[in-house]
């Protein structure tokens, strides 16, 4: 059901350069969405479809917006429907939108985890992620990234069973296929699982540690150069490089006009404004 034009003006504003713009029509489709559930799926779909699109900052508040009515309608949108919709919207295989699509794709994954509203998805998150990767892999700083904080939620006993397999042929090969990202992401969690780190990255020792051989040196070099100040930056949309902000705050407060105190937003919405 395509929903009145109240609810579909929201759409225009979340792709506004300005953070507060986009965090307030993100706070207001959520409240239309919760007061007509007609218009749920109409929003869900076309939020996803709208993660790869170039225009404005559509990709932040498109991201946004996603995390927070994936809190509501988590029921009705598992990950399985969330994924087959982006196979049909996000195709990873076509010739003049792949790139885009496949950035998509990543935010998608980024929305279900931040949304903190599903469990148990750590396979599928993972595997999307490395399919990106496989194709795209000039996003593999921002996919090891998500795949360490993904990881890092899980308990080892489970990490070990289901994720570390998916992961293990590219840790194994790392150094000697000269794979940066995936030495990047056994030192984002040697501290975390460092037994299992040891055994695929030979510098990692098994209490976490590292021990470089003068071999390693060289390439170890190339990957503080490529990575030491990635986790500090965040990427705008006119691609320019600047320190993301530090704060950390735990709730969203409102005026009476319904506009959110962006100062109070949630740690997890932050890096997507």
């Amino acid at each position: 059901m395509r929903p009145s034009a109240d609810v579909l003006n929201e759409f225009y504003d979340l792709v506004e350069l300005d953070a507060s713009k986009r965090f307030n029509a993100a706070g207001r489709l959520l409240l239309k969405a919760k007061s007509d559930p007609s218009v749920l799926d109409y929003c869900v779909e076309r939020l996803v479809t709208g993660l790869s699109s170039p225009r404005g900052a559509a990709r932040f508040g498109y991201t946004a917006a996603l995390v927070l009515l994936l809190e509501e309608c988590h029921d009705s949108w598992t990950v399985e429907r969330l994924f087959e919709l982006a196979e049909k919207k996000l195709d990873l295989h076509d010739k003049e939108g792949g790139s885009a699509n496949a950035i998509g794709r990543h935010l998608l994954t980024c929305a279900i985890l931040h949304s903190n509203a599903y469990t148990e998805v750590e396979v599928p998150l993972v595997e999307q992620e490395l399919a990106v990767y496989r194709l795209f892999p000039l996003l593999g700083v921002s996919v090891v990234q998500v795949i360490a904080e993904i990881a890092s939620q899980m308990e080892k006993k489970r990490f070990k069973s289901d994720v570390l397999p998916l992961l293990k042929g590219y840790l194994d090969t790392a150094v000697t296929s000269t794979s940066v990202e995936f030495v990047y992401l056994a030192l984002l969690l040697k501290d975390r699982f460092p037994s299992y780190m040891a055994a695929s990255v030979s510098f990692i020792q098994k209490d976490g540690s590292c021990k470089f051989t003068v071999s390693d040196l060289a390439f170890i070099l190339l990957v503080v150069k490529a990575f030491v100040f990635v986790p500090q930056l965040q990427l705008l949309p006119n691609d320019t490089m600047v320190p993301m902000e530090s704060q950390r705050v735990d709730v969203v407060s409102w005026d009476a006009e319904r506009n959110c105190n962006l100062s109070a937003a949630p740690s997890r919405l932050r890096w997507i404004l």
